[in-house]
Order: C-alpha cells, then structure tokens, then sequence
C-alpha cells in the first residue's frame, strides 16, 4: 500500500509538472514574434528519494525554477552594434539635410549663382554703356547674396533650432527610459526571490535597455539580486546612471548655450560634462551639429573673402557684411562710376574668377569655384562615409540580432515538439495512475 501511494504521488507530481511545462510552452507561442521576448524553459530536479525494504527509490521530479534563455555577452554586443548604426543613421540623416540645402541643382544653388556673377562681369566688361548688362550685373550680384545668405540660414535653422531640439528630444527620451529600467530593477527586486525570476518583468527591462542603447551607449550588468546597473561609457568617461532601483532625477541635460550635455550619476555624486556624446541617436545628432557648423564657418570663409576681394577689385562696396550671415549687395554700386571706369572695375573682378586667393582656413588658396566646390565634395565625402558606416553596422547588428535570437527567439517547431512530448508525458502519467487505482482497488477488494 505505502508503495502505490508513492506511486500516486509520483504521477500527480508528474502531471502538475507537465501542466506548468504546457504553460511555458503555450507563453513562449504566444510571444513568438515578440522581440524583446526571450524564450522560457522550465527547469526540472530530482525530487528526494524514499527509502524503502528494496532500497532508495525514486518520487519523481519538481520543477526548481522557470528561466530565460539569454546570452549576456552576446545582447551587450547587440547593442553596441545598435548605439553606432543610429549614430551613423542619425549623423547621414542630418548631413543629407545640409547637403540638400546646399547642393546646386537644376538653376538654383551658389555655384550656379557665382557662374552667373562672373559672367555679368564679363557682359559689362564687353559693352560697359549697355543697361542690360548694367542690369544683368546688379541682379547676378543680388542673387549670389541671397544664395548664400539664405544657404547660411537654413544651415543655421537646421544646427541651432531643429537639431538642438531634437536632442532636448531625445534626451528627455533617454531620462523617461533610465528611470523606467530603474523602477523596473525595483520592481523584480520587490518580486523575485531564490530561484523564482519575474521573467516578463526582465523582458520589459531588457527592451527599455535596447531602446536607450538606441539613443546612447551604454554598458550593462545584473547584479545578484536581479537588478541591472546602468553606465554611460565612451572609452573615456563613465558614469553610472542607474544602480538598482536608483537614478537621477534628470540624469541627462542639455545646456543650449554651451551645447554641452551633462551627465550625473544615480547618486548625483558624479557629473561629465560631454560636448559630444560618443555613439547612438543622441552622439550621430551632436557630430552631424559639430560638422554641419563646420560647414557654415568655411561658408562663412568663402562669402567674408568674396566680400574683400570683390569690394577691393570694384574700389567701392558691391557687397555690404562680413560674412555669410549678413552679405547683402550696396543698392547703389553701379550708380557713380563713369562707362571707362565700369569698364576697368568689371575687368578687375572678372580676373577674380581664375584669382587663387586666401580663406583664411589654413588651406592652400584656391579659387572661389574650387573653394565652394571643396565644402561641398567634404559635405558629400562625409555623408558617404556615414551611409557606409551605418551599412556596415546595420550588418553587424542583423548577424548579431541572429545570434541573439537563435538562443532567446521562439522557435515554433520546436515549440511544437516540445509540446507533444510534454502532452505524451502527461497522458503517461495519467495512465500511471489509472493502473495504480485498479491495483488498489483489488486489493481493496480481496480485503
């Protein structure tokens, strides 16, 4: 009798076990297309065996712990690989923006403009009395200073208004996400205990830590008691922005005047100062502002030198400002000069054209077809290199995203598999009792 009760117990523990068992299954299914979701197994020991007049005998097995299937080293490489290719794509979509504005096409554009204003001169120089060509030098010369005036001020608009507020943006994204993974870490703290892991709570953890290396880099490790600290880290400062259930009120901020982004520590013990964050959304859109302001001080080069030269071959102001910000044309330039005089100034600036001169940029002198040409071959030589960049780590993150899903991904077929094994095992165990409770019938039944 004492050894069919064992028997009985050993199948009801079979039974209950292979119900949780059809319950993990069912919940991995479920989440199969769930890419934060990482696959759950339920994980079986040895229940302790009873000693009997024939020797140890086994009651079965329990179920120890449900875990998840992850690869710590392999995620932390995942997301590496997301912090550079949002860089590079952040970096490319702010480039091709500038590019955009800048590049002639079509009409329009400065080298298209400063064609037109060396070919004005020419048509003066040819006949200085025609007021067509007088005309013709007035209009060329109004619209290479809008041109450039209006290049300047998109750039401008795009580096001081919609960039700047995009990293505001992304910073308050980055805050609203550090203090969700810290009361998440709270959270499974609060929930966990030996043995028992709030799994679902890890997944909602894991993809506000993917997201936020999407924004920036980051390295991450879990602690003992199940929560994750949170560090910022360039090679060459680090700072711990989450530590368990701690972190800043505002661990990230953006001074606009300095343009500088301050990071504090969950303790606010430890601050750095960063004028460029080094990886992710919010590092691709502070190096596409250092490049693009970059652009518009060689701009600036371009249109201060035109300015002089020009003023100083034509012996009065065509040109009023001192830079790309404020070039403007004087209304009345064409006004005092006699038809000789026109003649020899037109000549003057029609030699600037081929004129090698000074941009005060620390380059060799050029000409100003060359020089404008320059600042856009390096803006169109920067975005190619930012769109291979992110090509090749977007690879880099479609192998590793591969990897990381071959342990954590759901895989129905074997899903599928598992749960007729688990069922066979459940009828099985039922059978087992079946048997058992004839057995004690007859021998109730004797008795």
């Amino acid at each position: 009798m004492p050894g069919l009760s064992l028997t009985l117990e050993t199948a009801k523990s079979t039974l209950l076990n292979t119900q949780v068992q059809i319950q993990v299954n069912s919940h991995n299914i479920a989440n199969a297309e769930n890419k934060s979701y990482a696959r759950q197994k339920a994980i079986l020991g040895t229940s302790p065996a009873n000693l009997t007049h024939a020797g140890w005998i086994g009651t079965g097995a329990t179920i120890e712990t449900i875990v998840q299937m992850r690869d710590a080293y392999i995620e932390q490489k995942l997301m590496n690989s997301m912090s550079a290719e949002s860089h590079q794509n952040t970096l490319a979509t702010q480039l091709s923006i500038a590019l955009a504005g800048f590049s002639d096409s079509g009409e329009t554009g400065i080298s298209q403009a400063l064609g037109a204003f060396w070919d004005s001169w020419d048509a003066l120089l040819q006949d200085p009395e025609d007021i067509a060509a007088r005309e013709g030098v007035y209009l060329a010369s109004r619209n290479l200073s809008q041109n450039i005036r209006t290049t300047y001020a998109d750039l401008d608009v795009l580096v001081n208004s919609q960039i700047s507020e995009e990293i505001q943006e992304t910073i308050d994204k980055a805050n609203s996400l550090l203090d969700r993974i810290a009361n998440l870490n709270h959270q499974i703290q609060q929930n966990e205990s030996p043995g028992h892991y709030a799994n679902d709570l890890r997944d909602s953890r894991y993809q506000a830590l993917k997201e936020l290396a999407e924004i920036m880099p980051i390295q991450y490790g879990e602690e003992a008691n199940g929560s994750v600290t949170v560090r910022y880290s360039n090679g060459t400062v680090s700072v711990t922005l989450v530590s368990g259930p701690q972190a800043s009120p505002s661990p990230l901020h953006y001074d606009t005047v300095s343009e500088e982004v301050t990071l504090t520590s969950f303790d606010g013990g430890t601050s750095a100062a960063e004028e460029s964050v080094q990886g992710g959304i919010l590092g691709g859109l502070t190096a596409a502002r250092e490049d693009i302001q970059a652009y518009m001080d060689r701009l600036n080069a371009f249109a201060g030198t035109l300015i002089d030269e020009v003023n100083g071959a034509y012996g009065s102001p065509v040109f009023t400002g001192s830079d790309a910000r404020d070039v403007d044309i004087s209304p009345d330039f064409l006004d005092g000069p006699t038809a000789a005089e026109l003649s020899e100034r037109a000549l003057q600036i029609s030699n600037l054209q081929e004129k090698k001169v000074s941009f005060g940029t620390g380059g060799v002198d050029a000409r100003f077809i060359d020089f404008l040409g320059g600042i856009q071959s390096r803006m169109g030589g920067d975005l190619q290199e930012a769109e291979t960049q992110a090509e090749f780590y977007a690879t880099l993150r479609t192998e590793l995203d591969g990897q990381q899903q071959s342990i954590s991904g759901v895989s129905l077929d074997e899903e599928m598999v598992d749960l007729l094994k688990h069922q066979q095992i459940y009828q099985a165990a039922a059978k087992i009792i079946q048997q058992t409770l004839e057995m004690l019938n007859r021998i109730l039944d004797i008795r």
